[in-house]
């Protein structure tokens, strides 16, 4: 199982697939609401959703990078159990 999604902004309202590179499958989303001022003047997250196998894995995050390292980990967590398994 590889796992990728494309390169995205962070700042901006999004829906973008994750897909297993070995099957070729759309596996989940990753969705942004956007990030919005706030009073006074600060940046407030919206959020970042990750979500995988129809929601059996699922996270909140603030960056691409938080979203990629969960992508990862669930990957390799998976990876190690079918590896048991064969």
């Amino acid at each position: 199982m590889r796992l990728r999604f494309e390169a995205f902004d962070g700042r901006s309202y999004f829906d973008v697939a994750i897909t297993d590179l070995d099957t070729g499958s759309e596996v989940g989303r990753i969705t942004n609401g956007g990030q919005r001022m706030t009073v006074p003047r600060r940046l407030s997250q919206g959020g970042i959703t990750v979500s995988l196998f129809e929601g059996r894995y699922r996270a909140r995050v603030h960056s691409r990078n938080e979203a990629k390292g969960f992508v990862s980990g669930v990957e390799a967590v998976l990876n190690h159990i079918a590896e048991e398994t064969t």
